[in-house]
């Protein structure tokens, strides 16, 4: 299973990589973009990284890229996806850790939760 989500997200990556190639480079200090950096951050910082994913699901659910369940409870669903997340980068890193964090959180969300028939 984690093969098959670590080739999802990487697949996913690719086609995410060139318009985050044209992104201005941010300011120092700033909210960190790299998954890496997104990481670390949330080993110190889980409340920065909880709202990030969340964030994140509602916007993929409420567009009906991702169809969570109701009863999945939302703090044990972004720790999943950090975690997932983390794992991906581990197998990985070399390829994964440039890229942008919120694409592959999305990616983690829509591979969990998809809308209609997945074959």
């Amino acid at each position: 299973m984690m093969r098959e989500v670590a080739f999802a997200v990487l697949a996913f990556a690719v086609l995410g990589w060139t318009a985050a190639a044209a992104a201005p480079t941010p300011s120092p200090g700033s909210e960190p973009v790299k998954a890496k950096e997104f990481i670390q951050r949330c080993k110190t910082d889980w409340q920065f990284c909880n709202t990030r994913i969340q964030a994140q699901m509602t916007q993929l659910n409420a567009v009906r890229e991702a169809c969570i369940p109701n009863e999945v409870k939302r703090d044990e669903a972004a720790v999943r996806i950090a975690h997932v997340l983390e794992e991906v980068l581990e197998e990985d890193p070399d390829l994964l850790e440039d890229g942008e964090y919120k694409l592959f959180i999305g990616q983690i969300i829509v591979l969990i939760w998809p809308c209609g028939v997945v074959s």
